[in-house]
């Protein structure tokens, strides 16, 4: 009976690790576009419009734009850490990592991008109106505000699960020293 446990665990092991496998490119191809995005509409798109302008749009404003792009995508930056931690969770689980912690470490780290994403876009549009001189305007946008709560949600889920993973590794110490 043990034997036959062992071996389904090898085979859901096995097929974890296969689907690991095949999701990770996928994973690291919208990492990889995402970054190409943010640095093509945030950084390059301006400063590219400049150069071809004749003049028309100085490179001054083009890096004042640039700059408010920027402070609009902390959000999104903040997301690719989420996208990150979602590819690596993907390899370890390909290279036969033990499930819980694994699951217990991307919990903690996507949880922390989630909350990073939701208090960046909750302060981004402020800090844009702000830094170009306009004075100040603060709104507690509803979504920004769910999505650093899921996050907070995620870390503490985490943080439990921390705890069983301790607890699962003090029994196992406790069995290994009986035997």
């Amino acid at each position: 009976m043990s034997s036959t446990m062992t071996d389904n665990a090898q085979q859901d092991g096995g097929s974890t690790a296969a689907i690991a496998g095949r999701c990770e490119p996928w994973a690291t191809g919208v990492l990889t576009i995402v970054v190409f995005l943010l640095i093509g509409d945030a950084i390059l798109q301006p400063i590219i419009w400049s150069m071809s302008s004749n003049g028309y749009y100085p490179m001054e404003l083009a890096l004042v734009h640039v700059r408010d792009n920027v402070l609009a995508a902390l959000p999104a930056y903040a997301l690719l850490w989420v996208l990150w931690e979602t590819r690596g969770y993907l390899a370890r689980l390909r290279k036969g990592e033990i499930w819980l912690p694994a699951t217990q470490r991307t919990l903690l780290g996507i949880g922390g991008g989630l909350v990073a994403a939701g208090l960046l876009g909750l302060a981004a549009r402020p800090l844009v109106i702000w830094v170009r001189g306009d004075g100040f305007e603060f709104s507690l946008d509803p979504g920004w505000l769910a999505l650093a709560g899921v996050g907070l949600l995620l870390v503490m889920i985490g943080r439990i699960m921390e705890s069983v993973v301790e607890a699962a590794l003090a029994l196992k110490r406790e069995n290994d020293e009986i035997l």
